[in-house]
């Protein structure tokens, strides 16, 4: 995994790239299973590791042609980064919204289990005086039920939320590629064994 915008640049004076994760990385497994083969020579890969100019680099330096062309690089930069920006922000706000659901869930659930273990602890203290030991197990049964019960709804919660969250996600990143694939050089995913771009 290339951490930012990567992609490759052949000979031609095209720049190949494909569409960001959620977190704003591109696989050079994915640029390398959608490129088209008549391509596979005379490439030079590059990346944007964090969406800059001035981060721009090729990835082997030592080793770049004369045909190689940085400024192309970066007007692909120019026109890729505001729609990853722009989703970006969507990808943040859905992340954001399920740390908070699972958060009020765990404090719900913290709280729970912290008045179950208050009883327990305090019907212990009573049968201790007592001498009555077999209702410590009971109470801690219902300690452990009490617990249980508020951790299998913390996690529905969760499990809801994540899934609410995958759901945008899978949303915003159709709406990106389709904006994405108006630019030259946007590599589609294969189908039929075929690879369209432009």
């Amino acid at each position: 995994m290339n951490n930012g915008l990567s992609g490759f640049y052949h000979r031609s004076g095209r720049a190949f790239f494909a569409e960001p994760d959620s977190v704003g990385n591109v696989s050079c497994k994915k640029l390398l299973e959608r490129m088209p083969k008549q391509y596979y020579s005379d490439v030079v890969a590059f990346d944007f590791p964090n969406w800059t100019e001035t981060s721009f680099h090729w990835d082997y330096p030592g080793t770049i042609p004369d045909w190689a062309d940085r400024g192309a690089c970066m007007r692909l930069l120019r026109q890729v980064q505001p729609i990853w920006e722009q989703y970006k922000e969507v990808y943040s706000q859905a992340w954001s919204e399920y740390m908070k659901a699972c958060k009020r869930a765990r404090t719900e659930y913290k709280k729970a289990c912290n008045r179950a273990q208050a009883e327990y602890e305090r019907m212990h203290t009573q049968t201790r005086a007592e001498h009555v030991y077999n209702w410590v197990y009971v109470e801690y049964l219902e300690y452990e039920k009490a617990c249980n019960r508020v951790y299998d709804e913390y996690t529905r919660v969760c499990d809801q939320a994540y899934a609410e969250y995958l759901e945008v996600c899978d949303q915003t990143q159709a709406e990106m590629i389709n904006e994405l694939s108006n630019i030259k050089g946007y590599l589609r995913e294969r189908r039929n064994n075929k690879c369209a771009t432009d």
